[in-house]
C-alpha cells in the first residue's frame, strides 16, 4: 500500500515517478494499492495512468 494522506499529486512528473515505483514493485510481484488520495490527485492519476 502506498499512503498519500496529506500528499498532493501536482503534475505529470509526479505520476511518472509513481509509475516507476509501481513497475518496480510489480517486478517483485508486490501488489500496489493507493490510499488517501484527495479528489484532484485521484483525477490526475487516473487521467495520466489509466
Amino acid at each position: 500500500m502506498t499512503d498519500f494522506t496529506n500528499s498532493k499529486i501536482w503534475d505529470e512528473s509526479a505520476v511518472v515517478a509513481i509509475m516507476k515505483v509501481e513497475e518496480l514493485l510489480k517486478q517483485q510481484q508486490i501488489g500496489v494499492h493507493y490510499e488517501g488520495l484527495d479528489a484532484s490527485s485521484q483525477k490526475i492519476l487516473e487521467q495520466l495512468h489509466p
